[in-house]
């Protein structure tokens, strides 16, 4: 059992101070970087797949969807840096571009890093497409977080939430629901959906 924390936490909290926070990402890009040039692809290349241990220590967890190539990645490498984005990272721009050049190593140019980031930047364009497309196909689909109550729907987490109520007609109701679920998958900011009957929606 690890005692940590993962970096969403770390990032988020009010506790860490501005240069903790630039010395975690810089320790953080420059982890990634030597995962990627010794061949490690994880799928869910995420912040809250990384923990830090009580000696400070960055920790990968989460292998289940993760293989060990025989070559540095290629250009699998700039897929994986757009996914560390998908979600907030508590972060500001230039904290993210900090993280950036630590991943690049201190001999990467202003040229290296703008090169970098037009070939993130495509790759976040398409994952943030395929998150919407994926929170679609599931709004209306039971699983382990979505059951369906009475002839409506609810999040099974939530079900004893506080919530607020909006009474709309029918299809304006679902579209709500829906937009709400694909902001969430996005990691905007928005209500979170609880349930859906009929035309309220809360």
């Amino acid at each position: 059992e690890i005692e940590a924390r993962d970096l969403v936490q770390l990032l988020r909290s009010d506790r860490l101070a501005v240069a903790e926070r630039r010395g975690l990402l810089e320790r953080f890009g420059a982890l990634a970087r030597r995962l990627h040039d010794a061949g490690v692809d994880q799928e869910d290349f995420a912040p809250n797949n990384f923990l830090m241990r009580p000696d400070g220590a960055l920790v990968l967890i989460d292998f289940e969807r993760c293989d060990v190539r025989r070559r540095p990645l290629g250009a699998a490498r700039w897929t994986q840096l757009a996914k560390l984005h998908r979600r907030g990272l508590g972060v500001s721009r230039s904290d993210r571009l900090r993280l950036l050049r630590a991943y690049l190593g201190e001999a990467a140019g202003r040229e290296q890093r703008r090169e970098a980031w037009l070939r993130i930047w495509p790759e976040f364009r398409r994952i943030r497409r395929h998150d919407a497309r994926h929170a679609e196909a599931s709004a209306f689909r039971e699983g382990r977080n979505l059951a369906v109550e009475g002839d409506g729907w609810v999040m099974r987490a939530r079900v004893e939430a506080k919530t607020i109520a909006l009474e709309l007609p029918p299809e304006a109701a679902r579209s709500c629901w829906l937009r709400a679920l694909q902001l969430e998958r996005l990691g905007l900011p928005a209500l979170r959906p609880v349930r859906l009957a009929g035309g309220r929606v809360e």
